[in-house]
């Protein structure tokens, strides 16, 4: 609460950066660091919690009160605003308006599904902490983790292709198809995603060969042409084979 400038707290810079080293201390103790960081990845693009536990408190402050339109961060005043809102929200129902303190009898915990939706980013497909869109367009844009990211990206690929081919079952049951899939778009955006980053980084394509993913592909081969699906889950499939054969 103090990070983000909310209204309630103060917005000294150094008091700022104190809150936000006790944050890293927490990032870097091995006993909690994974739920810290799964936490703070709820209310903060991943960039951010990355860069405060790799970077320090005084990096993370500055990044924070920056916009920043890359890959890997998405980030400005409008999403600041939406998130200072949510903790206000949070805050009011654990806080005493008249003492100012922790309401003693107050349980308090997120939900399990909670995670803060930016309007900004809400449409914007983000694989292994990178947005795909703006990925495309920057290719050359040098990503923390490529391996880390191709692999997301793969796991992703198996997902969106399995959703495409099983609407292909749905019936008039009432179920449209966005229920099972995000569609032939979402595809080819994880395809181009593949392709490009084995294509800027040509030593990951010996990784890709090694991780076993041949046979998924000729799998979804062999679906596509015997339901007769010949536009984006063949064309997709085909497109993967040709790179895994091109190491």
């Amino acid at each position: 609460s103090v990070l983000t400038g909310c209204s309630q707290f103060t917005k000294n810079r150094a008091a700022r950066e104190g809150a936000t080293r006790t944050i890293a201390r927490l990032l870097h103790d091995p006993q909690v660091s994974t739920t810290t960081a799964s936490l703070l990845q709820r209310f903060i693009p991943t960039a951010l919690v990355t860069l405060l536990k790799n970077n320090g408190p005084e990096a993370l402050v500055l990044a924070f009160d920056d916009d920043s339109e890359t890959p890997e961060l998405v980030w400005d005043t409008s999403m600041r605003i939406e998130l200072r809102q949510c903790i206000s929200t949070f805050i009011d129902k654990l806080f005493n308006p008249k003492s100012q303190r922790i309401m003693q009898s107050t349980s308090f915990s997120l939900p399990a599904d909670f995670r803060l939706k930016y309007c900004k980013t809400e449409n914007e497909m983000i694989v292994g902490g990178v947005y795909l869109r703006l990925y495309l367009e920057d290719p050359s844009f040098p990503l923390h983790d490529y391996n880390g990211f191709l692999q997301a990206l793969l796991f992703r690929w198996l997902e969106e292709m399995e959703q495409s081919t099983e609407q292909h079952f749905v019936t008039d049951s009432g179920r449209k198809s966005s229920e099972l899939g995000t569609g032939p778009g979402a595809v080819e955006l994880v395809t181009n995603s593949i392709i490009c980053t084995c294509k800027i980084r040509p030593f990951l394509l010996e990784k890709l060969s090694s991780w076993g993913y041949t046979k998924h592909v000729v799998n979804f081969i062999v679906k596509a042409k015997a339901m007769n699906l010949i536009e984006m889950p063949l064309l997709s499939s085909f497109r993967v084979l040709l790179l895994l054969s091109s190491e």
